[in-house]
């Protein structure tokens, strides 16, 4: 089972396809792209998780479309929490730490400063900015050598060249370089 990291996909919202996402003639190719892309990359047996923003409303009628059956789901500001909760049963969580083999990771819909074990390796990803360079170059001079990188398709378009999912090794091997938050070594 390999994990997928996305955030950020805006399922029926015409008004971030208008502003964001325009290269999509309508919201349905818009949805249907999406769609193509996270089933093209993720495996039915692969655990995908989402950093919130996932649909304007009825995340029912979105997640059928959604091969995957492990999907782990992390709350945005635009996600209605009893409604992804009905789709999503118990795996929707405020902020969710995953354990993987390369590292671990802190995920959460918003980017943060420091999170858990940030000074002792464990990465972040996050979501909401919608790959804004500006908030990245602020977040890269406030914390050189972070662990942290947005994960949401918007992001994957930039750094991958269209709107999916990242893979854990696209994540890890993105990172790889980063030193992360002055680690604190053991006997020093």
């Amino acid at each position: 089972m390999k994990t997928f990291l996305t955030a950020d996909l805006h399922f029926g919202c015409e008004n971030l396809r208008k502003h964001t996402r325009s290269e999509y003639e309508t919201i349905e190719d818009h949805d249907a792209a999406i769609f193509t892309n996270i089933n093209r990359a993720v495996d039915r047996r692969d655990r995908l998780v989402i950093l919130g923003d996932f649909c304007l409303k009825r995340p029912g009628r979105y997640r059928q479309h959604i091969n995957c059956r492990h999907i782990f789901f992390v709350l945005g500001n635009h996600d209605k929490p009893q409604q992804i909760r009905d789709v999503f049963g118990c795996n929707v969580w405020q902020t969710k730490y995953v354990k993987l083999e390369r590292g671990n990771i802190f995920c959460s819909h918003f980017p943060h400063a420091y999170w858990h074990n940030s000074h002792y390796g464990s990465y972040h990803a996050y979501g909401h900015l919608h790959y804004n360079i500006e908030h990245e170059d602020r977040m890269d001079l406030a914390f050189p050598q972070r662990r942290s990188m947005d994960v949401g398709i918007d992001s994957a378009k930039r750094i991958l060249g269209e709107h999916r999912p990242f893979s854990e090794d696209e994540f890890f091997n993105y990172l790889r370089l980063q030193e992360g938050h002055g680690l604190v070594r053991k006997g020093g």
